[in-house]
């Protein structure tokens, strides 16, 4: 049986119980009452490696974003892989499976506070757990909550 999984912080609620559903039948079924990680909304996601993927997000306005990264491949068992991955600009971040890898880029740092930026940064990994500086600063301005989408073979921002 094909199953959705979706996080009910995708929809910008602050909670982290998970639900799944049948493609056909789309009936939701609560597959964990709490996930491991902290409620956060804005957060990357992704699956990769045969696993559901969750990492960064916000909290709120008045602290850093997350940098953790969390793992599973049931969606009620959730593994922290890192507390503290490199890259800082988590919050609103755009992430994406590309050739083997898990890529996270752009991104707001730090809500409300002073220092607070935008970025332009492209990481990746292939762990979740050592994460590489692809691109200190990409030929795009810095942005958050863009469309990251691969299209023939190529990664694409949209907006």
């Amino acid at each position: 049986m094909q199953q959705i999984i979706c996080t009910s912080i995708a929809c910008l609620a602050l909670v982290s119980p998970m639900f799944a559903a049948d493609a056909v039948h789309p009936p939701w079924v609560r597959v964990t009452q709490k996930a491991g990680w902290t409620a956060r909304d804005s957060q990357g996601e992704l699956v990769f490696k045969n696993r559901l993927w969750l990492f960064g997000g916000w909290m709120n306005s008045f602290e850093a974003p997350p940098r953790d990264v969390w793992s599973s491949a049931d969606g009620k068992i959730w593994t922290r892989v890192t507390e503290k991955a490199p890259w800082i600009h988590s919050d609103l971040s755009m992430s994406l499976t590309f050739k083997n890898r898990m890529w996270f880029m752009g991104g707001w740092y730090n809500g409300r506070l002073p220092g607070h930026s935008a970025s332009n940064q492209v990481w990746s990994s292939t762990d979740g757990k050592a994460w590489t500086q692809d691109t200190r600063s990409a030929g795009w301005t810095p942005r958050l909550a863009a469309a990251l989408v691969e299209f023939k073979g190529r990664m694409w921002i949209l907006g």
